[in-house]
């Protein structure tokens, strides 16, 4: 243009934009730190408010949105976009791919081995527990000490499964030699009354019930039980006859440490029953009743009874169970 001296010039000038419009996307009510891909691209995740607001970032036309998490299931939306509109999704909550396998029992040191049907290696729990997992058919086995192996089949879905784990008890699993016993229902009696049957060692935590022992023409009849320690040499040697407890230890052939007490034992369940709670902790052996009354606490000196075993003696039947108190 050609201007005259001191001649002012106005002249409007009009921009046009250069490229397609563009478009801000806003997304809401999604899954907090979701990864979100537009049209296959990553581009960012929703906040922890499940949020999120890119500025002209969508060309106008149609566009694919998918949200993504860990241990959820993917979503996909389609937006169809008209700059200077912006493109705007609501309610993109991810619905949870994993479920909950529960698992119960009422039996103790339980052990729980699972894996989905097809997977080549098992995962391990201890009971109770509560575990993550995706949909889809588990194989389940579950062990115990004394009891049977316990094996399951659960198929898993995305709502929470509760397994009961019905362990059965293995028949005379505390004894070292079970071809001594003979059993009466519950009750179980030695065939040989004048020797000890043992227990396993380790086994040193036990409720022993006895079935209430007759009399003699002079006397009552006693049931007996000792803690042996694990070389053989030396044992704590019980008994009990009617209200009458006799303690005492016997290293090689020399006995000490003798006692007797006057004791109440009848079971809290039955007066024709006996019941005493036999609990040992390397040198220290503790007698209760069911009413947890201390008959007997003593601690053997120079002795440990670690891993070493109860033996009962008795020509009355009895029945032993393990002991949690």
């Amino acid at each position: 243009m050609t201007m005259q001296r001191r001649q002012a010039l106005t002249k409007p000038v009009v921009l046009s934009p250069k490229g397609p419009a563009m478009a801000a996307l806003v997304v809401t009510g999604g899954t907090p730190g979701a990864a979100v891909e537009l049209d296959g691209k990553p581009v960012w995740e929703l906040d922890a408010s499940g949020n999120l607001r890119l500025s002209s970032i969508l060309t106008a036309g149609k566009h694919t949105m998918t949200f993504s998490k860990p241990g959820h299931e993917a979503r996909t939306s389609e937006l169809d976009v008209n700059p200077p509109s912006e493109g705007v999704i609501h309610d993109v909550k991810l619905a949870s791919s994993v479920a909950t396998l529960v698992f119960n029992t009422d039996a103790k040191n339980v052990t729980v081995k699972y894996r989905r049907v097809g997977d080549p290696q098992f995962n391990e729990t201890i009971v109770p527990a509560e575990v993550a997992v995706a949909p889809g058919s588990y194989e389940i086995v579950a062990n115990a000490p004394g009891f049977q192996e316990f094996h399951t089949e659960e198929n898993v879905g995305r709502e929470n499964v509760t397994v009961l784990l019905k362990l059965v008890p293995l028949r005379d699993y505390e004894f070292q030699d079970q071809s001594q016993l003979t059993h009466n229902g519950e009750w179980i009696k030695t065939k040989n009354p004048g020797t000890y049957v043992n227990l396993k060692p380790g086994i040193l935590h036990e409720n022993l019930i006895f079935a209430r022992p007759g009399k003699t023409l002079f006397w009552n009849k006693k049931v007996e039980w000792m803690i042996e320690a694990p070389e053989r040499q030396a044992r704590v040697q019980y008994a009990l006859e009617g209200q009458k407890l006799t303690r005492k230890l016997v290293v090689g052939e020399q006995t000490s440490n003798a006692v007797e007490t006057k004791v109440d034992a009848q079971s809290a369940s039955q007066n024709t029953s006996l019941s005493v709670h036999v609990r040992v902790e390397g040198t220290h052996i503790r007698i209760t009743n069911d009413k947890g009354i201390v008959l007997d606490d003593f601690t053997a000196p120079g002795q440990d009874f670690t891993n070493g075993r109860i033996g009962i003696r008795t020509d009355s039947q009895f029945v032993v169970r393990t002991d949690n108190q």
